[in-house]
């Protein structure tokens, strides 16, 4: 009597809901890594693990994954926005940090906020939802400024936009130096932070990174 064998279970197919986040996030992760000439669906494919042809079951085209990229990471940053509550340069710290936590756990998100190539691929659409995303950031940053200024905690003289930008370049630095290796030379977030605000406040604060205020 011949033994019977039993063949394996066909892989389950993900729901459009589980699925979608997938290729989403993969699609990121390729255009972060390899830029927008890599964007394709047999690219996004390999990364997902799923034949080219399964993603256009979850999206209707290219478009479409891409503008769910974008919102993605436009997600993702909205949740690093601090409770409206707090003091605001404790707003500040708590977004400074939270972006850099968010390099940590998504690498691809903040490399992509900073550069061009989710902007290559983006459409009118997407540019218009990026543009939206990076106006809500700088806004946010330059308000809590004005009101740390109004509370006497930095000097009411400085121009806020320019202080605006010093808070957003030093993220962007701070995000292309945690990219690579990390040397000996590193600094902590919270290093980093202090001495933003030892600045933001005026000389008689200074600290250098790496030393307690």
């Amino acid at each position: 009597m011949s033994r019977s064998t039993q063949r394996p279970a066909p892989p389950r197919r993900q729901r459009t809901e589980d699925r979608r986040p997938q290729i989403a996030d993969a699609a990121l992760r390729i255009l972060a890594s390899k830029g927008a000439a890599h964007l394709t669906a047999a690219e996004l494919g390999r990364e997902v693990g799923i034949a080219d042809s399964t993603i256009f079951r979850h999206y209707r085209d290219m478009d479409e994954v891409v503008l769910a990229g974008i919102d993605r990471v436009r997600a993702l940053l909205d949740q690093t926005f601090p409770p409206p509550e707090d003091p605001p340069l404790a707003r500040l710290r708590a977004l400074f940090l939270g972006r850099l936590a968010l390099m940590h756990e998504h690498p691809a998100v903040l490399r992509l906020a900073s550069s061009d190539r989710l902007e290559q691929v983006a459409g009118p659409e997407g540019a218009r939802r990026l543009r939206e995303t990076i106006l809500r950031s700088r806004r946010y940053i330059e308000a809590c400024l004005r009101e740390a200024q109004a509370r006497g905690e930095i000097p009411a003289q400085l121009d806020a936009t320019v202080l605006g930008w010093m808070v957003r370049g030093t993220l962007q630095v701070a995000v292309a130096s945690t990219a690579g290796p990390r040397s000996s030379e590193s600094r902590t977030p919270e290093a980093v932070w202090e001495v933003v605000e030892a600045l933001l406040r005026g000389a008689r604060h200074h600290v250098t990174a790496g030393e307690s205020p």
